[in-house]
Formats: structure tokens, sequence, C-alpha cells
């Protein structure tokens, strides 16, 4: 009997803590009110040039960070320098970012020769990304994209550079690191004009 009353009595524990905890983390997610079209982001822009390997004639990606400024400015503002880069085929923004630090941390990944050695870049952290097919339109020379199911995937430091390499590898491009997975779920909304 004394047991039946133990478990029970853990039960009611465990249960009134982990809603607290479900709260706390809805509440969390909803300090951000993703729907607010003027609240202030920050992104970076980056260019994407295409080479061919020496050794064995594969086309390939290479992306280079224009500047060193983090850009800021409203979700609309955000929308249509993003999209005016496209359609010009001059650029791809990385973000939006919903503070400042976060969306400089990003933009030290997109130097690959000194981000795998950068210790500024959080090693520990859990990063979370997503990746696009992306290639240039033959006539228009904007920047084409090719629907393809993609899911916000997550890890650390050395495993987003290792993907990030890999998707350059293949003409794709990984957009990211987050913070956050709602951060990465929005800008995967914004940036394929998901409703």
């Amino acid at each position: 009997m004394k047991t039946k009353n133990l478990l029970t009595i853990i039960l009611i524990i465990t249960f009134l803590f982990s809603g607290s905890y479900i709260a706390d983390a809805q509440n969390n997610a909803n300090a951000i009110n993703y729907q607010d079209l003027s609240r202030t982001v920050y992104w970076f822009p980056i260019q994407l040039n295409t080479y061919k390997e020496k050794n064995t004639g594969i086309e390939k990606y290479k992306a280079k960070k224009l500047g060193s400024a983090i850009q800021y400015g409203s979700v609309n503002k955000y929308d249509k320098v993003l999209w005016n880069g496209l359609s010009n085929g001059s650029r791809i923004l990385i973000g939006p970012f919903d503070e400042y630090e976060n969306a400089e941390q990003s933009s030290k990944f997109y130097n690959l020769k000194t981000a795998a050695t950068d210790t500024t870049i959080k090693a520990g952290q859990t990063y979370y990304w997503y990746l696009v097919s992306i290639s240039k339109a033959p006539r228009l020379k904007s920047w084409e994209f090719e629907r393809m199911p993609a899911q916000v995937a997550n890890g650390n430091k050395a495993f987003f550079l290792q993907t990030l390499e890999v998707s350059l590898s293949q003409k794709k491009l990984v957009i990211g690191p987050f913070t956050s997975q709602a951060e990465a779920e929005e800008s995967k909304r914004l940036f394929r004009l998901e409703e």
C-alpha cells in the first residue's frame, strides 16, 4: 500500500513539474511573435560562385560572405532584400535571426578557411539549419529553387561545418546555423514562402 501511494505521489509531482516545464517552453517559444512583420531581425549576405574542381571537373559552389557588417530591419525589409538579391542573382541572405549576436556568430561559419579553428564559435552549442537546392537560371541569371523536402536538422559546430561543405560540393546550400529550432523553422518558412 505504501509503495502504491509513493508511486502515485511521484507521478503527481512528475506531472506537475513537466506541466510547468511545458508551459515555460511554450512561453519562451511564444516570447517572439513570428506574426509581427515589423519586428527587428538580423541577417548577412553571401555570394555563391560556381567552380570546377581541378581533379574531377565536377562543378561545386563556393560560398563567400559579402562584407563584415550584420544587416538589420523589419521582417518585411528582410523579405524584400532577400527576393531582390535572389532575382538579380547577386546575393543570398542568411537569416533572419532574432538577435544580432546570433547573426554575428552564424556569419563566422561561412568563412570555411577559418571556421573550424575559430575559437569564438561555440563548439558545444546545438545549432539548427535546413538545406535548399539552388541554381542559376540560364537566361535570367537569377537564383532558382528546386522544391525538395527538407527538415530542420541539428548538431554541433563540426557537424554543421561538415554539412555545409558537403552541401556546397553538391551545389546545394545550408541556411543557418540558428540557436533555436523555432528560429530555423521561421527562416525556412520565409525563405521558401511557406505559409
